[in-house]
């Protein structure tokens, strides 16, 4: 994934398909190659959340005026400072599996209104997430982001 996020060559292989396939570019702008052919050549990609702007390419086929929008988006956004984290499940590795259990087979039932009297069940459910190990986990997903905020600072 970090080699699609930093290489150009694979992010536009993988958003966009085959240059001169799929896409053309003309004046900085993805076209439709004049030989492309949908059911031949069709091509279809969705990297949800792997978006990296400096790679996009914009199409032809767009809203003509969209970078005034991007524009003035940048003026009031802001980097998710926690948007590269990955937390380490081994030291709780176990207290998670427990938790997925405890998920599994309370979760649906209190979902979907099946699990009799609400409170109740919320609150068993609240207390079998806390003999699984919730706590553990959760002070371990904060020591992980404390030490991945001040690397990050």
């Amino acid at each position: 994934m970090e080699e699609i996020r930093q290489n150009k060559q694979f992010y536009h292989l993988l958003n966009y398909g085959i240059e001169g396939v799929q896409y053309d570019l003309v004046d900085g702008m993805r076209v439709r190659p004049a030989n492309y052919n949908q059911e031949k050549h069709g091509y279809y990609s969705d990297l949800w959340g792997g978006r990296v702007d400096k790679f996009e390419i914009p199409s032809d086929t767009i809203y003509a005026d969209y970078q005034d929008i991007f524009d003035e988006y940048k003026t009031y956004s802001v980097p998710d400072p926690y948007g590269r984290f990955q937390f380490d499940l081994k030291p709780v590795q176990a207290e998670m599996a427990a938790i997925s259990n405890v998920t599994y087979s309370l979760g649906p039932a209190i979902a979907y209104g099946k699990a009799g009297d609400p409170e109740k069940a919320v609150e068993d459910y609240r207390a079998k997430l806390k003999k699984a190990g919730i706590d553990k986990v959760l002070a371990e997903l904060n020591r992980q982001l404390a030490d991945y905020k001040a690397m990050m600072e």
